[in-house]
């Protein structure tokens, strides 16, 4: 039986990412959340990897650090296949959709 070690945890990641981001531009959390339109206290639970944002909260990020939400978004997902290739030596299959998997059921009238 092979065991695999569990996949790395996203929001963790995505808080390495705004923590790196802040640091870089040597920004405190308040600072950071007046700009992005948010509360402190959500920053830190943000870095922390206890909440993740939303599109409006990631686009906030994006116009306090001066880019893009996607490009916050590319690196957490970097970093997270990163993790995985060096936790499990290759990416998993993709999963198939939801609705690819559904059986069609009939109908019932």
């Amino acid at each position: 039986m092979s065991h695999h070690p569990p996949p790395p945890d996203i929001s963790t990641i995505f808080g390495e990412v705004l923590h790196d981001y802040r640091s870089t531009r040597d920004i405190s959390q308040e600072e950071l959340a007046f700009e992005a339109g948010v509360d402190r206290t959500f920053i830190s639970r943000l870095e922390r990897g206890i909440r993740q944002p939303t599109i409006t909260t990631l686009i906030g990020l994006g116009q306090a650090f001066n880019v893009s939400a996607a490009d916050m978004v590319l690196e957490a997902e970097k970093r997270y296949l990163q993790q995985v290739r060096d936790g499990q030596g290759e990416i998993k299959e993709k999963p198939q959709l939801y609705s690819s998997r559904m059986k069609r059921q009939p109908q019932k009238r």
